[in-house]
């Protein structure tokens, strides 16, 4: 793209504003998803002894220690993508170099 081009950036979509505002909502409400399994997770000194049966909403299943720990890394780490992911589109609308809707 030339210095001077006013074009659309590549790979971008000439989306209505109301979608893009929807996307973002959707995006924050999805990246809390990964923060509520975490606090449902998060084991205490007592729950690392043996298996312990976990209750999100309708479901309720047996974790053992091991897969407690592991579990919450993989939704820390998801949670963190998630982050990084609405920090890069808002820094994506919020350029300089993006032009005007």
């Amino acid at each position: 793209m030339a210095v001077g081009d006013q074009g659309n950036l590549p790979g971008a979509a000439n989306l209505p504003r109301w979608q893009v505002y929807g996307l973002v909502a959707l995006l924050l409400l999805l990246s809390n998803v990964p923060l509520v399994c975490l606090i449902v997770l998060w084991p205490e000194p007592a729950d690392l002894a043996g298996p312990t049966r976990l209750h999100l909403l309708s479901w309720s299943w047996t974790v053992s220690p091991e897969r407690r720990i592991l579990l919450c890394v993989a939704f820390c780490g998801l949670l963190g993508g998630a982050i990084r992911m609405l920090l890069r589109i808002r820094g994506d609308f919020t350029s300089p170099e993006v032009r005007k809707w």
